[in-house]
């Protein structure tokens, strides 16, 4: 593996995601909210709101806001958890689904845009 590739993603990371941002933004989406979307979409069921905090390391006050915004998109259903009704279970909405779904679609061109497949190939090597 090329040695000055780690150097290249150093300057390249802060680029990436302020295109991210703007990418996002026409969306309508906060990058928190993408990445709630995403893990949702890629669950079977529904997550325990804790355990899906855990999962995208964010505080308990700022994951709560950003499902409340998805929830009123109804993006997401939050309910009261059947063995603990302090706690809530989060579930996409079809129509959460679908955007989930057009989000990785809009991420992927934009990235094909960004970057050539060579690139492409070695950044997903390294996150594994």
């Amino acid at each position: 593996m090329d040695d000055e590739l780690g150097l290249w993603m150093l300057h390249a990371a802060p680029l990436w995601r302020q295109n991210l941002v703007r990418v996002l933004a026409r969306q309508g989406l906060s990058e928190l909210e993408a990445r709630i979307l995403h893990k949702l979409a890629l669950q079977a069921g529904p997550l325990l709101q804790k355990g899906l905090g855990a999962a995208l390391v964010t505080e308990p006050s700022t994951l709560a806001r950003s499902l409340q915004r998805l929830e009123h998109r109804g993006l997401l259903k939050r309910t009261a958890d059947k063995a603990d009704r302090r706690a809530f279970t989060v579930a996409l909405t079809s129509e959460g689904a679908e955007a989930a779904q057009n989000l990785k679609h809009t991420l992927r061109a934009n990235l094909n845009q960004i970057f050539d497949a060579d690139v492409y190939t070695h950044v997903k090597t390294l996150l594994g």
